[in-house]
Order: C-alpha cells, then structure tokens, then sequence
C-alpha cells in the first residue's frame, strides 16, 4: 500500500493518508483539498518531469558538465512545482 505525506505546502500544515483505489476529499473551503490534489498528480507526473528536464537540459543543449546535476534538478523541480502550484491556487 502507497501512502501520502504532505507537511507545510500551502494551506496543508499536516497530511498523512493511505492512498486506496478511491480516494475523496472533504473538508471547509480553503482547507486544502485542492492543494493536496495539485500535489498528488504533479508528483504522480515527476517521472516524467524528470526526463523532460534531463532530456532538455543534458541530451538536447549537448552539456558536457554533468557533475551538478542533483543541483540543477533540484532548483528546476522547485521552480517548476512552485510554479504549477501557485498557477492554480
């Protein structure tokens, strides 16, 4: 069984949930549902969001300097999750 931990993003101080073969949220407005569903699919995608990056970033612009990597894939995943984040709040 998979589960979700979600601490400190947005509205969401605390999320800790078995992920089961349906899963809905309920809750006040402004609680944080959404935010945790914004999290679970671009967390769900970062497979993919990996690749894309690497493959943009080292395959496609042909760099040679690979060592800071772990840096670069950092940042970009912060960018890019901040920015998807702060787009559909």
């Amino acid at each position: 069984m998979e589960r979700i931990t979600i601490r400190n993003l947005g509205p969401v101080s605390d999320f800790d949930v078995d992920i089961e073969d349906f899963l809905t949220f309920t809750g006040p407005q402004a609680s944080g549902k959404s935010t945790v569903s914004k999290a679970i699919f671009f967390f769900n995608d970062l497979e993919n969001v990996l690749r894309q990056i690497f493959y943009n970033r080292f395959i496609k612009e042909r760099r040679e300097n690979t060592k800071d990597i772990t840096k670069f894939l950092n940042l970009r995943l912060e960018i890019d999750l901040s920015g998807y984040m702060a787009m559909l709040w």
